[in-house]
């Protein structure tokens, strides 16, 4: 098949965000010998080179964030889809800052699509706020017919997201959880796990809370900075990891003033806490999921949390918020670990403290995790149903 990825925003891709699943996706798609291209931006300070993992880049001259960047790439991505031969165009972010220039720029795209004969998709992966899976009131009622007017698939990443799209445009509506690489997240040996361990200063006996995440409220850091503060004057051998951006600089969304509000109930137990930052290296990530002995994911929304489905394969008990059809996927209460309250502290430092303390536990919610997400949610079968989808009415 011949898709085209088109997407103003490439690189460097969100941490952990749906770009990246997509860019490792296209990646294991081109390795199996489709022909992926990338319609995107030019960038002034560097970038993965023509070709990434068998992807063909193909950026606009036009270097630049600002007007005359975006409207650059409108015009290149326009001319250059008119002149490319594909069946499938997917996309990503448009070149639109805001709701209804981007609506238009979806509706053209997808014109183009159906003009040459090809497919359009797009992805929906996340809640849209705090209140709504979902909105269509106000101006959304106007742009979102836009947006999706030739978009012949929307792809849910979760059930809850699926049922929310489904109910406004069923017939185009697809359901694919998201996969977990676990090609790539599997278990560490005693010795690399011990050699790390030993590298970080961690006891024999010390226990290590991990979560991964870009830091912000959504993510639940003010909570679970309340709840290990709660446990780490009592248990001075647990430690807690902190792994994503911290900063603006790291692509962090919040500033680092609210950042450091929500870290200060850690400021007393700081040979405690150890802040990695960003890590774009996924095989370092799973090193250091495979060294930890608890996930932590305190999550106030999500599309569907990939970040503990991938602690899952490496074996790691986790601890979750509760929002149905999303963290409940592939984390199953009391059987892969603890599903807890959204924004309830009190519970979040409960069930850390239940599995910190419980080393048999932890061992019998991590199998089963590793076992639930080689079952159902392999990255092999993520890709079969993407290319199910990707190839409907090729020709």
């Amino acid at each position: 098949m011949r898709i085209v990825f088109l997407s103003f925003t490439y690189w460097p891709p969100d941490f952990g965000g749906e770009l990246l699943l997509s860019i490792e996706r296209f990646q294991t798609l081109a390795e199996s010998g489709h022909s992926v291209v990338a319609l995107t931006r030019h960038l002034e300070d560097g970038g993965p080179g023509p070709r990434n993992g068998g992807i063909n880049i193909m950026r606009c001259p036009v270097a630049g964030r600002g007007t005359v960047a975006r409207t650059a790439y409108l015009a290149w991505s326009v001319k250059t889809l008119l002149r490319l031969p594909f069946q499938v165009l997917h996309l990503g972010t448009m070149p639109g800052r805001r709701k209804p220039l981007a609506a238009l720029e979806a509706c053209l795209y997808g014109r183009i699509a159906r003009a040459k004969g090809a497919r359009a998709i797009s992805v929906f992966s996340l809640a849209e706020d705090d209140m709504a899976v979902w909105r269509m009131g106000g101006k959304d009622s106007l742009v979102k017919p836009i947006y999706y007017r030739n978009i012949d698939h929307i792809v849910a990443v979760s059930p809850q997201l699926f049922r929310a799209v489904s109910q406004w445009r069923p017939a185009k509506s697809v359901l694919i959880t998201n996969g977990v690489r676990d090609d790539l997240f599997t278990p560490l040996s005693a010795d690399e796990r011990r050699a790390l361990r030993e590298r970080f200063g961690i006891p024999q006996d010390g226990v290590v809370f991990i979560t991964i995440g870009s830091a912000g409220y959504r993510k639940g850091y003010d909570l679970l900075a309340q709840a290990f503060a709660r446990l780490a004057g009592t248990h001075h051998k647990w430690f807690l990891w902190l792994v994503g951006p911290m900063s603006r600089a790291e692509g962090c969304a919040t500033n680092e003033q609210k950042i450091a509000e929500m870290m200060a109930p850690l400021r007393q137990f700081e040979a405690q806490v150890r802040s990695f930052g960003r890590i774009n290296d996924r095989n370092e990530i799973r090193r250091l999921l495979g060294a930890s002995d608890v996930f932590v994911f305190p999550t106030r929304r999500e599309g569907i949390g990939v970040a503990p489905m991938e602690a899952m394969a490496v074996g790691l008990p986790v601890v979750v918020s509760r929002i149905p059809g999303v963290t409940d996927v592939a984390s199953v209460d009391q059987e892969t670990g603890l599903l807890v309250p959204v924004g309830d502290a009190e519970a979040l430092a409960q069930a850390m403290e239940r599995l910190g303390t419980d080393t048999g536990l932890r061992s019998a919610f991590g199998t089963k995790g590793r076992q639930r997400i080689n079952e159902g949610f392999s990255w092999r079968g993520h890709i079969a149903q993407w290319e199910r989808l990707y190839s409907k009415g090729a020709g």
